[in-house]
């Protein structure tokens, strides 16, 4: 049995965070199981990858303080509904070849319910049967000044990618101190995890 298999039968409710490189990751984790992703508010209003986001269920998160208790309730009402919280952790993209650090506020709605946070790790490694190098990352990472449409054209162009994901062993709130010292645990199981990768496909 799978582990994904594993994951969506017994761990409720459950927090996922992961490394982020691209739009392209909500598509990746979310054909593992029945996740809720949370967004930052402004992408609502974006063309296209807003109106995904709506049709994927996800929570549209403000960091005002005003706002945070409605993005809570929003969260619960995903939990009740047996769905699993997915985000990232990091605030933003990266290039995918290394870990930013981790924003601890991230995980308060985890901390208050003492969730099980389990950190997961994506790697995009090919396009098509080439290995992914340095001077081609950004054609799959969506960093920088580069345009949604100019970005999603661009990969629509491209060979199959392929990508890999290592779910880790899910993170209890009482096995640490707070939510400071379990953020910095899943960043660190998860860099670990990419560097790795990028190890083995090194050689």
């Amino acid at each position: 049995e799978s582990p994904c298999s594993v994951i969506y039968k017994l761990l409720r409710p459950l927090m996922l965070v992961a490394n982020h490189t691209s739009y392209l990751d909500v598509f990746v984790l979310g054909s593992l199981a029945p996740l809720s992703f949370t967004p930052k508010k402004e992408i609502r209003s974006w063309p296209v990858i807003g109106f995904l986001c709506v049709l994927a269920d996800c929570v549209f998160v403000e960091r005002k303080p005003t706002e945070i208790n409605e993005a809570k309730a929003q969260m619960e009402r995903r939990l009740d509904k047996d769905k699993i919280l997915c985000l990232f952790p990091e605030g933003t993209t990266s290039d995918g070849k290394a870990v930013l650090p981790f924003r601890s506020g991230f995980l308060s709605l985890a901390e208050e319910y003492q969730m099980p946070v389990q950190p997961a790790m994506i790697a995009y490694t090919h396009i098509g049967d080439e290995p992914l190098t340095d001077a081609r990352r950004e054609e799959v990472a969506w960093i920088g000044e580069t345009t949604f449409f100019g970005h999603i054209l661009h990969l629509f162009g491209l060979p199959a990618l392929r990508a890999e994901v290592v779910l880790h062993p899910a993170l209890q709130f009482e096995q640490f101190e707070d939510r400071k010292e379990i953020s910095k645990a899943a960043e660190e199981t998860i860099r670990q995890s990419l560097d790795n990768v990028w190890k083995r496909h090194a050689h």
